[in-house]
């Protein structure tokens, strides 16, 4: 494992924690309007019926979704699934195409992340053997006397910051500094003063930085696409509450006989969900 993955591995668990903490707070508190949550889990479609009590009910009920828990239960299991895997917990509360296409998009996103993740790794280890291949301490140290860095009473004989750290101290920022700071030049084994130009292509200094750009260009996409896992994560989770929600209240059309003062009697309509 790179010493790059760990971060993001980790941020991957925290978004994906951070997911299924939306599953706890869309369960427990209800939507816009002034929306009972308990309602919804009590709710259920009146039956049809004929001029019950002078009055006509007309029900109009979707199709039926796959069998499921009732109540809380199926808040719970649809976005508690969506948290997990988007696109699941609308296909098991029956709305499948409304699944399918969250459920593509998370795999397509974690193939795109595994990809950058391993171009990532790849470049990383191509220029660590690179810069092990050009840049030595020894080198670094003979040439650093032609320098205004050089100083026998500092560590190292380098007046510089930041100072310079081994290999095996810090490995991370080893391989960072060789190429970033000017007074870490002179231990590439194509440097010679005054006439040397880091920004020169040919030179190994500018050849190893584009490695370690490629490298982290490659880890910024995988991190894009970590975010896109969560926000995926989080509109199912959000999809899954509002199909449930509509399921448990199902549309329906009243038409109730009334009286008009004054001008006879008539029909109201009258539809709810």
């Amino acid at each position: 494992m790179s010493a790059g993955s760990t971060p993001r591995r980790r941020r991957a668990a925290f978004l994906l924690g951070a997911s299924l903490v939306s599953v706890a707070v869309l369960t427990t508190r209800a939507g816009a309007g002034g929306f009972s949550i308990q309602e919804a889990f009590s709710g259920a479609a009146a039956p049809v019926s004929l001029f019950p009590g002078g009055r006509l009910q007309l029900q109009e009920s979707p199709a039926a979704p796959a069998a499921a828990p009732s109540g809380r239960g199926r808040y719970a299991l649809s976005m508690g699934l969506s948290a997990l895997v988007p696109g699941t917990g609308e296909i098991v509360s029956g709305h499948f195409w409304n699944g399918i296409p969250l459920l593509a998009a998370d795999v397509a996103t974690w193939i795109g992340y595994f990809h950058y993740e391993d171009e990532g790794d790849q470049w990383k280890e191509t220029y660590e053997q690179f810069a092990d291949q050009h840049w030595t301490e020894a080198k670094w140290q003979d040439d650093l006397r032609q320098t205004t860095y050089y100083d026998t009473l500092s560590p190292y004989h380098c007046n510089c910051s930041p100072p310079y750290i081994p290999r095996e101290e810090d490995t991370r920022e080893y391989y960072e500094n060789l190429g970033k700071y000017e007074h870490f030049f002179p231990g590439w084994d194509d440097w010679q003063s005054p006439s040397y130009d880091p920004e020169n292509p040919a030179n190994h200094r500018r050849q190893y930085v584009d490695m370690r750009i490629a490298s982290n260009d490659n880890y910024d996409n995988a991190d894009a696409l970590l975010g896109v896992a969560a926000a995926t994560r989080i509109l199912s989770v959000i999809q899954s509450f509002w199909l449930v929600r509509r399921d448990s209240h199902r549309e329906s059309l009243s038409i109730e006989p009334m009286t008009f003062r004054g001008a006879g009697s008539g029909l109201r309509l009258k539809w709810s969900f």
